[in-house]
């Protein structure tokens, strides 16, 4: 569901109400049409000319939310778009997926590095020892 008025995918059980924008304007769930015009909008902008996020999902009447979803099923279908800090573009040849596949790995090199953390963690309350930690203000 997206709100009709500043395009938020957000629902409450009390109701309807946008966390974003705290209207009860009313939402509506984006059609097949809408979300096939997103991947449209993509595949005319190339590795040299990236389109932002917010471009799209304002062009298509759906959610950024929405947008990371269909392009991540999208990207499981075998569908070419990349992106990076720039934007999303369709990728055309070999070398333009490299900063998508970066991406990737800097997300799982970060994940993996979290697991091990929590596996201490684990590890250390297994043995029935209080774990220790970084003071707060040197985890920011």
């Amino acid at each position: 569901m997206i709100c009709s008025t500043c395009g938020a995918s957000e629902q409450y059980a009390d109701g309807l109400l946008c966390s974003n924008c705290g209207c009860k304007s009313g939402f509506f769930e984006p059609s097949g049409d809408q979300k096939k015009d997103a991947l449209e909008v993509i595949k005319g902008f190339g590795f040299k000319r990236p389109i932002l996020a917010h471009e799209i999902s304002k062009a298509c009447g759906i959610s950024s939310k929405d947008l990371r979803s269909l392009v991540h099923k999208a990207r499981l279908r075998g569908v070419p778009v990349g992106s990076d800090k720039r934007g999303y573009y369709w990728v055309r040849a070999a070398d333009e997926m490299e900063p998508t596949l970066e991406q990737f790995y800097g997300r799982i090199r970060s994940l993996r590095a979290c697991v091990e953390k929590l596996r201490a963690i684990r590890a250390e309350l297994a043995a029935g020892r209080v774990p220790t930690f970084p003071e707060q203000d040197s985890l920011l």
